[in-house]
C-alpha cells in the first residue's frame, strides 16, 4: 500500500468495531509500560500486534505442513486473542484480514517468504525456515535487521474515529539478544 494514510485510517475505521465488543478498564492487564499480556511464545509463533485501547491482541503465526515445512501456498496464520474475554482465539472478519491486519506474501525460494502487512507494506518481513526446522521473521528496526516480535499502535480514543499518537516496533538483535526498539509518529 503506497499511502500510509490509507494504513491508518483503516485501524482506525476498524478499531473501534473490536473496541465497542469488550473494553477492559483494569489497569493490571495492559501489556509492557501499558500492562498488557504477552503472548504465548509456541514454534509457530511470529510476532503480534496490540494497540493501546484494550488487551485484545492480533497474533501472527506460521503454517507448517505435516512435514514440518512452511506451507507455501498460505504460510501466514492471523487471529485474535481476545484476552478481554477468556483468552480466546478469533478468526480475523474479512475487513480486518482484507483492509487492516492481514497480510500478503511472496515466496523468495524454499523455505523464505516476504511477507507484507496488507495495510503497511513500507517494512517488509522476512520470514525463514532454517536447516533445523526453526522459524524465524526478521524486519528493520532503528536501522538493523532484528528478529522481530511486536507491534504496538499508542491510540487515544476520541469518539468513533481515535488518533495514533505512536506505532512502536520491537525486536531482538540476534547477536547481542538485545532489545531493539523504534517508535515513530504516522
Amino acid at each position: 500500500m503506497k499511502n500510509k494514510g490509507q494504513f491508518l485510517l483503516l485501524i482506525v475505521i476498524l478499531l473501534p468495531l473490536d473496541f465497542l465488543a469488550s473494553q477492559s478498564d483494569d489497569p493490571g492487564t495492559i501489556r509492557a509500560r501499558y500492562g498488557f499480556p504477552t503472548p504465548p511464545d509456541t514454534e509457530t509463533s511470529l510476532f503480534y500486534l496490540q494497540r493501546s485501547q484494550n488487551a485484545n491482541t492480533i497474533q501472527y503465526d506460521i503454517k507448517l505442513q505435516a512435514d514440518g515445512t512452511i506451507n507455501s501456498h498460505d504460510p501466514i496464520d492471523v487471529y485474535w486473542l481476545r484476552y478481554n474475554g477468556k483468552g480466546e482465539k478469533r478468526s480475523l472478519k474479512w475487513a480486518e484480514r482484507n483492509m487492516a491486519y492481514g497480510v500478503r506474501h511472496k515466496k523468495l525460494s524454499k523455505g523464505v517468504f516476504e511477507i507484507e502487512m496488507i495495510a503497511y507494506d513500507d517494512r517488509p518481513i522476512m520470514v525463514y525456515q532454517k536447516a533445523n526446522g526453526e522459524i524465524d521473521a526478521k524486519m528493520k528496526i532503528n536501522g538493523k535487521t532484528v528478529r522481530f516480535k511486536s507491534i504496538f499502535i499508542d491510540m487515544v480514543e476520541n469518539g468513533w474515529f481515535p488518533t495514533i499518537k505512536s506505532i512502536e516496533l520491537f525486536g531482538q538483535d540476534m547477536q547481542t539478544g538485545e532489545e531493539v526498539y523504534e517508535r515513530f509518529n504516522p
